[in-house]
């Protein structure tokens, strides 16, 4: 590997057009300078008509509301040509400033999701030429909400647990587990789910998906099972916004007796549920009329 300032040659892309390797160049590591906080962002592409535009989303707490400007430090890939077809190896720590009122919440607070357009946001040592490497999801990627789930799914969660990342290659990390609620159902009436997963802050904002690479089991609209053997699939189903602790208290014997408290972290986290994405992106075209 090679430093050149903010600029890092990483020498052979070493990309294959794959389920699992488009995944992991779906997230964004985004450090919020201004807020001393870093968490995980996702491309996903919006779609109103014939309109496309490319949006970063996130959770509301990584991006918390605030008078003016954010100040970001964001190390994005550069694609080997304007065609977007593949990464060249290289990738830049690019800092940047967004405006609050650029931000697009979630119409209900209570749901932790916010989005920002890629065009929104103002580079100040963009390398000339510069052409972002980048994969999104999109609608399709939402299940239907007739889409039948098993009662306990292995997932995958894709991000920056605690802000860690391969900074060399410029990844992000993969952690896997199963749901511990059950997709189809509402959590406590809320549109989320719970996953058996460990979840750190930086966590916070990683989609949430169902990635079968070598067959799956189906669901029909019926209930009949059926297995698809070799078949691949990659369904958007959560946004990590929370990980569940539990409150510890003990004593600690120095001469005198202290009492003290702390959050034991769980291994359970919470996943708002994909489909409000399609409530931000109504709030998106609002904000961006024609």
């Amino acid at each position: 590997m090679e430093s050149q300032g903010f600029f890092f040659v990483t020498g052979v892309s070493m990309y294959a057009n794959t389920l699992a390797h488009n995944l992991m160049y779906s997230t964004i590591r985004l450090n919020v300078v201004s807020a001393d906080s870093v968490g995980t962002g996702f491309y996903f592409g919006f779609r109103h008509g014939d309109r496309h535009e490319t949006a970063i989303i996130t959770n509301n707490h990584v991006l918390p509301p605030k008078a003016g400007t954010y100040v970001l430090s964001l190390p994005i890939r550069e694609a080997s040509d304007p065609s977007q077809q593949f990464p060249s190896g290289k990738h830049y720590t690019l800092n940047a400033l967004l405006s609050e009122q650029d931000v697009i919440r979630h119409p209900n607070s209570a749901i932790d999701l916010c989005c920002f357009s890629l065009k929104k946001l103002r580079f100040t040592n963009l390398p000339v030429g510069f052409v972002p490497f980048y994969r999104h999801f999109s609608d399709e990627d939402i299940p239907a909400d007739d889409q039948i789930f098993d009662a306990i799914e292995s997932i995958s969660m894709v991000g920056y647990p605690s802000g860690l990342y391969d900074e060399t290659n410029n990844l992000p990390l993969v952690r896997r587990g199963i749901t511990a609620s059950p997709i189809n159902f509402d959590f406590n009436g809320n549109p989320e789910f719970i996953v058996d997963i460990a979840v750190f802050p930086g966590s916070s904002g990683s989609p949430v998906v169902i990635c079968d690479l070598n067959g799956y089991s189906d669901i029909g609209k019926n209930g009949a099972l059926t297995f698809q053997l070799g078949a691949q699939r990659l369904i958007l189903v959560g946004i990590m916004f929370s990980a569940l602790t539990r409150t510890e208290v003990g004593t600690l014997n120095i001469n005198t007796a202290n009492s003290f408290t702390f959050p034991n972290w769980m291994h359970l986290g919470r996943a708002i549920k994909s489909r409000e994405i399609r409530n931000l992106e109504q709030e998106f075209f609002k904000a961006k009329p024609f």
